[in-house]
């Protein structure tokens, strides 16, 4: 079965009643995302504003049996060297039969033969099938942390911590390159706009300039905060404070961070009583050349959504 990726046409498949199609938002609004629901991954409420904000680098697919869709799978190409495969799931119902390995080796090849980088974040039952892909397992992992039914957070008031506007995207994007290894504008600015969010930002008192960012999201389940970064534990610790006093305090909170952070685990426990879930524990895998990921690592305290390796 060949494959070609474009974005000027929805039909990149055709064969024996078996088609691959580029994604359109509807599809994954109305299919792709309820299967996820019920694979509890708690996808954001508004997500598809995010994952659909920028036609460029995005490779977005199902697999139709008959016109319907069964497979779905989610790439997002960042720049020539960086690449990530997410959201790769079956129907329920049409599982084993082959049509995620069709749909996963046509999106697969296509990025692999573009991009010097393809990431991807495994649950731990699935790294030796990956590895079996020629995927690579870092020597890192994604801990995922809950807090529910937390003491209440007082109003939290700092002058310098603020919403964010539009007026600020660009400092914050620049900021949030010296960490994330690419340029994310279209991201982050869909984030700003995203309904029940908040994004805030951080600056230093005397030079002025953006020392930390962060944002909650509604999800199918309580929030999620991420992207969250800062220059220091203080600053990281006043921009949770923030975001979750923006909230009632019996709304379930959630939050992704890398464990080679370890300042950001000492925070959420012995701070604001978060929960270290560890059976929901992600790894990341990389094929082809590594990317270093740990750029200024003490200042990453957590992603905004593992589906695309944000």
């Amino acid at each position: 079965m060949s494959f070609t990726h474009s974005t000027s046409t929805n039909n990149a498949v055709v064969n024996a009643g078996i088609t691959i199609c580029q994604m359109s938002e509807e599809d994954y609004n109305n299919v792709v995302r309820p299967w996820t629901i019920l694979e509890n991954w708690n996808p954001g409420c508004f997500d598809s504003q995010i994952y659909f904000s920028h036609p460029e680098g995005r490779f977005f697919y199902v697999l139709k049996k008959l016109n319907e869709i069964v497979a779905a799978l989610l790439g997002y190409a960042y720049n020539s060297n960086h690449a990530t495969v997410g959201c790769y799931i079956v129907k329920p119902g049409e599982r084993g039969r082959g049509y995620g390995k069709q749909l996963w080796d046509c999106v697969l090849n296509s990025l692999c033969t573009r991009y010097h980088n393809v990431r991807l974040y495994s649950v731990p039952a699935l790294i030796a099938a990956y590895q079996k892909e020629g995927f690579i397992l870092e020597n890192s992992s994604i801990q995922h942390w809950q807090r529910v039914n937390g003491s209440p957070i007082a109003p939290f008031h700092s002058p310098n911590i603020q919403v964010a506007t539009h007026q600020e995207l660009l400092a914050i994007c620049e900021y949030d390159q010296s960490i994330f290894p690419a340029q994310r504008h279209s991201l982050l600015k869909a984030l700003l706009n995203l309904p029940e969010s908040s994004v805030i930002y951080s600056r230093a008192p005397h030079s002025g300039l953006i020392n930390g960012f962060g944002a909650i999201r509604l999800c199918e389940e309580g929030y999620r905060i991420g992207p969250l970064y800062a220059d220091s534990p203080s600053i990281a610790r006043e921009l949770i404070c923030k975001l979750l006093s923006s909230r009632r305090p019996d709304n379930m909170v959630f939050m992704d961070s890398h464990n080679y952070n370890q300042h950001a685990a000492k925070l959420l426990t012995n701070h604001f009583h978060f929960t270290h879930t560890k059976e929901k524990d992600c790894f990341p895998m990389y094929r082809g050349a590594p990317l270093p990921m740990t750029h200024n690592a003490h200042k990453h305290y957590g992603e905004m959504a593992l589906d695309l390796g944000y």
